[in-house]
């Protein structure tokens, strides 16, 4: 499965003082976590829906890892929260 990643910002346009947050997103996986995963998905016949699943089992492989990097920007200093996905800096 592919994997990307995007950060976002939550004010574009921060006020002087404002905290700002930015936060990273990663989708996909690089490898199938030991627990295994799920498929989800659906058909429709005849006008009526069908759920459907199917469930994935790779024991021995490891999950994939997530690290990541402090966030830069000239004049703002980033500081880690609780959730390492998610960073704050307050705008001079």
């Amino acid at each position: 499965m592919a994997v990307s990643a995007s950060m976002s910002v939550d004010n574009a346009a921060p006020d002087h003082g404002a905290t700002i947050t930015v936060t990273y997103e990663v989708t996909g996986n690089v490898a199938i976590p030991p627990e295994g995963a799920t498929i989800r998905g659906g058909v429709i016949v005849g006008g009526e829906p069908f759920e459907l699943s199917a469930s994935m089992v790779k024991p021995g492989t490891p999950a994939a890892t997530e690290e990541f990097q402090l966030p830069t920007c000239e004049g703002l200093t980033f500081a880690a929260t609780g959730d390492p996905h998610i960073w704050t800096a307050v705008v001079p």
